[in-house]
């Protein structure tokens, strides 16, 4: 599964099953937060590859090998501050349920355990909490 391919699966897994649970930005598309006032909440998505020393050759013998790639697909949530945390929590735990024991649509892309971390009150005034989930890709090159 080519890097494209499965940036298109999470992401478009993510919008069927957010819905409108509040809005969503995704790479590389304008975006507008919503105004800060009472429990104002939103989410980020980010999906980055890691660093080459996660990426394996997993098989050999042939001119096409199975090739293993790591990533992160991260769910920044943003809620309003002075409302507490639980509600930048439940959103994350909410984003980590999409992708728990997911193996995608197409064969070759797994995801790992999600850990929720509490980042706390941005430079823009929101409050953030991070879901990240490290996946793996398998692609025959």
């Amino acid at each position: 599964m080519s890097a494209l391919t499965a940036e298109t699966e999470m992401i478009h897994r993510f919008k069927t099953l957010w819905a409108d649970r509040c809005p969503a930005q995704y790479p590389n598309l304008a975006f507008d937060p919503p105004e800060r006032t009472g429990n104002a909440e939103w989410v980020r998505v980010n999906i980055k590859d890691t660093t080459p020393e996660g990426d394996a050759q997993i098989s050999i013998g042939s001119e096409q090998n199975d090739c293993r790639f790591t990533g992160l697909l991260t769910i920044q949530v943003f809620t309003n501050t002075d409302i507490g945390h639980a509600p930048a929590m439940r959103r994350a735990e909410e984003a980590a349920a999409i992708f728990l024991k997911w193996k995608g649509s197409v064969n070759g892309l797994l995801f790992r355990i999600p850990v929720i971390k509490e980042i706390g009150t941005d430079a823009e005034g929101w409050f953030q909490v991070n879901c990240i989930i490290a996946f793996i890709r398998n692609e025959i090159i």
